[in-house]
This record gives structure tokens, sequence and C-alpha cells, in this order.
């Protein structure tokens, strides 16, 4: 029962790719990034992730999840779509 329900999951919310390319920032912040990085136990691509999944949804987008559907309920976050959707304000 547990594996269908992660195919099905997978199957309306796809995990994906992103690619970024081209971020160039101070040496302090990505110091910062890399300790910060480093106390979570993540990588600094997931703490950046996080943090824009944060700041999505404090503008109202709506997600199933970041890194798999559901991992993202502790801000509160009730997904409303198995897509990305926009609420507006």
């Amino acid at each position: 029962m547990y594996s269908s329900a992660i195919k099905q999951s997978q199957a309306t919310d796809p995990v994906v790719n992103i690619m970024l390319t081209g971020g160039r920032v101070t040496l302090s912040f990505r110091e910062a990034a890399f300790s910060a990085a480093a106390r979570t136990n993540t990588s600094v691509n997931e703490l950046v992730l996080t943090a824009l999944a944060e700041k999505l949804a404090g503008e109202g987008y709506r997600f199933g999840g970041v890194f798999k559907r559901g991992d993202f309920t502790s801000l509160g976050l009730t997904p409303s779509a198995d897509v990305l959707e926009y609420r507006g304000k």
C-alpha cells in the first residue's frame, strides 16, 4: 500500500531537476551559506531551495512539496494542488 501511494504521488507531482547557473555572490555570503548548511546538516542547495519555498509559500504559491510530496508541511502549508499554482493576493 505504501509503495502504491508513493507511485501515485510521483505521478501527480513528479520530482524534476532544477538547473540554476550563473549565481555569483560575495565571499562572506557564500561562507555564511555554507556555515548555515553545515549547522542544519544539509547541502547549500537544499538550504537555498527550502528558503525559496518559504518565500513562495509566503507569497501565496501552493505546491505539493519541495524535494518530495508532503515534505514542506513544517510551515503549516496545506498543498491545494498537485502542481505549482499561484493564488494571487
